[in-house]
């Protein structure tokens, strides 16, 4: 249920801002924006920097006693009223059966009242506001009959003082957490389809609200996908307070370093625990560290000396200064799910990641002779041995190309090959050993030696020990790699330290020490995943300084829940009710997500993928060699004269520089 409501009770003549006026022909709206002022109060806390001040904004102008700021009339065009044409213009937000109930209870109430009036002849008398939604009173035309003011929208009763929050109005601001978008885009949105926008205030309170109901429903939420992780434990006869989770992070910068300020270029990051134990794989833990607070920030520019976190309503959980760290993630991490007496054996993380300490050391208050072991993501580490691919010093002779960019390309698509080759081998050593490290540490010597006389081009012992290499004409890696078929790579003509090179990239992932830092065979791509589904409810480029832990709580609460269930379940939390046709919606959302899911994981879907890929990698490098002469790629301007195009690369690509005068 919506429990967060006004605290200020108002009149219902009250036009103040803060309260929708009325919209109704010939009649003020209320008080102008002139003659609202703002007045502090005396009895503020004495801890709070601006008691005693005047504000000072060049939206003010002063008077000569108190501390009063009175706003200056602004010249830009009141949402708050319409003239009486505007009345019958425009299109309205209102409830079907609400719009049958008003027609039906005025005729009613005419014939009682205007007995001598033959009909009644409806029109608007007064329209009200209140965010999306509308209070609509109707006359008689013929007779001056005025009816009474009824709501076209649906209530939430909260039980505080105040008008109750309407029910669409809640439910956009519920919709807009997992949208890239804010109020001021809803505001044009509506205005462009000729809907009078609400105010942009009172549509960040109630986003506010709505947010930290969502905070709130989410931790319920993954405390019971927590408790469901234990029930598979109980199943399968395991400890069920043991679990095993993949942590990363994400932060709203695509850059660490900003070439405008000191430190980070990020100021909020979050990170995602998910558990390995079952097939759904929920997320179970999620903290945030975020250095935003908007009214610290506008207070601070008005020179009071305010500090972030600390002061009230402050949005921010760490100082602006200070560095987001993801060690305090993983402490955060481990507190969320020691509350719930579980504890973590294996945290399956990237290369730079240091949360499974800070998971440890949570849990330390919890059983302090816990110990927490951090395991490798051979999804990364197949990365990272593409990149140390790329760094390696080849001999020039290694690869067939004419050119030094020749052999920087094939050099690209061995690492690329090098990366896919190591993948498939651990993952077939681990289908054939169901992940028992030892028994795969004994092959690994004589398939390390194997694939690395594979690409030097002795396939004898590739039949027995290659694992992907067949070793004769039909079945060998060459034919069967992608991105060597393609670059007709048939052979790399290696010298003693090319070997020497290529064993140590593949000792990265084939030796017996890598693959026990990837026993459980885990990997993060899930939260990946979760981190672009979640550039939805958070693009990097958009900062939402007092609904982020909002947002993200919606959306992990979306991809724990399928999206149709957990919008219902929202709707039902906040108090919305949903109308059968919507919910029949809803239900069709979740049947295609499902669908998609099985879809995507078909092997002849999969295969076909693959092939995909094959033709685009073969479509590119066909485009390549027949645009030699004009190469799209190379940095500089292209010179749009077409006597150009006719001209050597290197002299188009590398324009000479004039020669220095001689003395």
């Amino acid at each position: 249920m919506f429990t967060k409501g006004h605290t200020k009770k108002w009149s219902k003549k009250d036009n103040s801002p803060r309260n929708p006026g009325c919209f109704q022909a010939g009649k003020p709206s209320g008080r102008s924006r002139s003659q609202t002022s703002i007045q502090i109060p005396e009895s503020a806390s004495a801890s709070t920097s601006y008691v005693r001040q005047t504000f000072k904004s060049s939206d003010c102008k002063m008077e000569t006693t108190g501390n009063i700021c009175t706003l200056r009339p602004l010249d830009n065009a009141d949402l708050k009223r319409e003239e009486n044409k505007e009345l019958h213009s425009g299109m309205r937000w209102i409830d079907s059966q609400l719009n049958i109930s008003l027609i039906n209870t005025n005729i009613n109430k005419h014939q009682v009242d205007s007995p001598s009036c033959p009909m009644f002849i409806a029109d608007y008398y007064e329209q009200k506001k209140w965010g999306t939604c509308w209070q609509f009173t109707l006359k008689c035309i013929a007779c001056g009959f005025i009816g009474d003011r009824m709501k076209m929208y649906k209530e939430i009763a909260n039980g505080k003082p105040g008008p109750n929050p309407g029910q669409p109005n809640v439910a956009l601001a519920s919709a807009l957490q997992d949208c890239p978008i804010g109020n001021t885009t809803v505001q044009q949105l509506l205005a462009g389809i000729d809907t009078p926008p609400p105010c942009r205030s009172s549509m960040q309170r109630t986003s506010s609200r709505v947010a930290a109901e969502m905070v709130k429903l989410n931790k319920t939420d993954m405390a019971q996908k927590l408790e469901l992780v234990k029930e598979v434990n109980r199943r399968r006869g395991v400890p069920e307070n043991e679990i095993n989770i993949t942590v990363d992070a994400r932060y709203n910068s695509n850059t660490i370093v900003s070439k405008k300020k000191p430190g980070q270029n990020a100021t909020q990051v979050f990170a995602l625990g998910i558990e390995t134990i079952t097939d759904r794989k929920f997320i179970v833990a999620a903290v945030v560290q975020n250095k935003m607070c908007w009214k610290g920030a506008w207070l601070r520019g008005k020179g009071f000396p305010i500090e972030c976190p600390g002061h009230e309503e402050c949005t921010a959980n760490l100082y602006r200064a200070a560095a987001l760290s993801e060690y305090e993630l993983g402490k955060e991490m481990g507190n969320q799910i020691g509350l719930q007496k579980c504890l973590v054996r294996y945290v399956t993380t990237d290369g730079d990641g240091r949360s499974a300490k800070g998971i440890e050391e949570a849990l330390a208050a919890v059983e302090p002779m816990w110990k927490v072991e951090r395991l490798a993501d051979h999804v990364h580490l197949g990365q990272s041995q593409f990149r140390a691919s790329l760094r390696a010093q080849y001999s020039p002779g290694m690869f067939h190309g004419k050119t030094k960019e020749e052999n920087k390309q094939l050099k690209t698509v061995f690492s690329k090959d090098l990366k896919c080759r190591c993948s498939m081998i651990l993952k077939k050593l681990m289908e054939k050993y169901d992940k028992n490290i030892n028994e795969i540490s004994k092959d690994l010597p004589k398939v390390l030696d194997a694939t690395l006389r594979c690409y030097d081009g002795d396939c004898t012992q590739c039949p027995e020990y290659s694992i992907v290499c067949k070793g004769d004409d039909a079945l060998n890696w060459w034919s069967r790699s992608h991105y060597l078929s393609t670059y007709q790579i048939t052979a790399l003509q290696m010298d003693k330290t090319d070997k020497f090179l290529l064993q140590e990239i593949l000792k990265m992932k084939l030796t017996t020490e890598a693959v026990e830092s990837m026993k459980l065979y885990d990997n993060t791509n899930k939260n990946e995943g979760v981190h672009r589904a979640l550039s939805v409810n958070l693009p990097k480029n958009v900062i939402y300084s007092k609904n982020m832990e909002g947002r993200l709580a919606s959306g992990v609460h979306r991809n724990n829940n399928m999206p149709g269930t957990s919008t219902q379940l929202k709707c039902t939390n906040l108090g919305v009710e949903l109308s059968e046709r919507s919910k029949r919606y809803l239900k069709k959302m979740d049947t295609d997500f499902t669908y998609n899911q099985d879809y995507i994981l078909r092997p002849e879907v999969q295969k076909r993928r693959l092939q995909q890929n094959a033709e685009r990698l073969a479509e590119h490098k066909t485009w390549r060699e027949l645009n030699k002469k004009h190469d799209y790629y190379c940095k500089g301007q292209l010179d749009p004269q077409p006597a150009l195009q006719f001209q050597d690369h290197d002299s188009y690509c590398k324009p000479k520089l004039p020669r220095p005068a001689a003395d």
